[in-house]
């Protein structure tokens, strides 16, 4: 099946509702903003979003900011979408706003989750990389009352150079918080501050040892972003454990395809394709303040517009959204080296356009293309 024509929409959005915010972070792209954009979406706006993405069978949006709490028709919003049956989530900072009662308001409305960043396991660090006093501890005591009122929690972490040698700290902290979902995002610059970096590719392969042995212990969900190269690892060692000889599908399949291995792994474990499908602009989409349509936060391309085009139309009609689509497109290492990961994977699109400024071409922090660029 032509992976161009397959998707009728999104199977999850992010919606940064609102760019206000007491705290910021340029990594998250979050700027502290006093006053909101005059042109934010408005609370109709807003609702004929929700409409098109029960339409569309959109069972799941983010809401995220800024901080979404400074919104005042946030409470609206969600009734709304709860009535549409659509799954919430609320990408929170550790504001003044979120207080025990709202926390406690949230619990009642059937939030599908709340999540808190947390990318060191230490204030200095955690401080630092939000450029606030005391966030490191608010965020701690935050979670420990998500989970008191018997909340879902995901924790969503950057790793950078800096936090990269610690992680087992950042683990023993995170499994005492006890998430239902860890999401490790590998950092994407933005070009505003240089005082973080990514981890180099070395120490990714490093990371992704440890991700996978966690996977093993853990009860909650971990997943990488902005590094998919860790689905082929993950698949590499999987297939191996189970005695799978993926080279015999790898040889004649290229690019091998998610329907693929979940035909080949479900005969011997419990595996779910959605794993691989989370990169950005495939079957997802981030839409910000002023209803501009783009493929992730950390995709700064723009795919259309709410105010002028449906979701449907930007998600089937966008030439940036079909590329991201179709595995053929990428070009880079991805294609230099055939690489028979393409479509499980990909390579982050926004490391990539971030560094060279072609969203279809290398992600340099793919250690599988460093390793044979390096080779004699």
């Amino acid at each position: 099946m032509n992976p161009v024509n397959s998707v009728l929409g999104p199977r999850r959005v992010t919606w940064e509702m609102t760019q206000v915010s007491t705290i910021d972070c340029l990594h998250w792209r979050i700027e502290s903003k006093n006053k909101p954009d005059p042109d934010e979406l408005t609370t109709r706006e807003g609702k004929n979003l929700i409409d098109q993405l029960d339409e569309l069978g959109t069972r799941r949006l983010i809401l995220a900011g800024g901080d979404p709490l400074e919104r005042n028709d946030l409470g609206e919003l969600i009734q709304y979408a709860r009535e549409k049956n659509i799954k919430l989530t609320l990408q929170a900072t550790p504001s003044d706003k979120l207080v025990s009662k709202v926390i406690n308001d949230f619990s009642r409305e059937g939030f599908f989750r709340i999540s808190l960043p947390l990318d060191a396991p230490y204030p200095e660090l955690h401080n630092k990389f939000w450029n606030k006093k005391n966030v490191f501890q608010d965020t701690i005591e935050l979670a420990y009352e998500i989970r008191e009122n018997e909340m879902p929690l995901q924790i969503n972490t950057v790793i950078t150079s800096q936090s990269a040698p610690l992680m087992a700290d950042l683990f023993l902290k995170i499994s005492s918080l006890n998430p239902v979902t860890w999401k490790i995002y590998f950092l994407v610059p933005t070009g505003g501050d240089e005082t973080f970096q990514p981890p180099g590719f070395h120490v990714t392969r490093i990371i992704f040892e440890e991700i996978y042995e966690l996977e093993q212990e853990v009860n909650f969900e971990i997943l990488a972003v902005e590094a998919p190269y860790y689905n082929r690892f993950w698949l590499e060692n999987k297939t191996e454990e189970l005695g799978i000889n993926l080279e015999q599908y790898t040889s004649t399949l290229n690019p091998l395809s998610v329907e693929k291995v979940d035909e080949f792994l479900r005969k011997k474990i419990t595996f779910n394709p959605k794993r691989f499908r989370r990169q950005p602009g495939r079957e997802s989409l981030f839409i910000n303040h002023r209803g501009t349509v783009y493929p992730g936060r950390f995709l700064p391309l723009e795919c259309g517009n709410l105010r002028t085009q449906s979701i449907r139309e930007i998600f089937r009609d966008s030439p940036v959204l079909k590329q991201l689509r179709n595995p053929l497109e990428l070009g880079g290492c991805c294609q230099k080296t055939n690489c028979w990961a393409r479509e499980i994977c990909g390579g982050s699109r926004g490391r990539a356009y971030f560094f060279s400024g072609d969203h279809m071409g290398t992600d340099p922090l793919c250690f599988y293309h460093a390793l044979k660029t390096m080779r004699p």
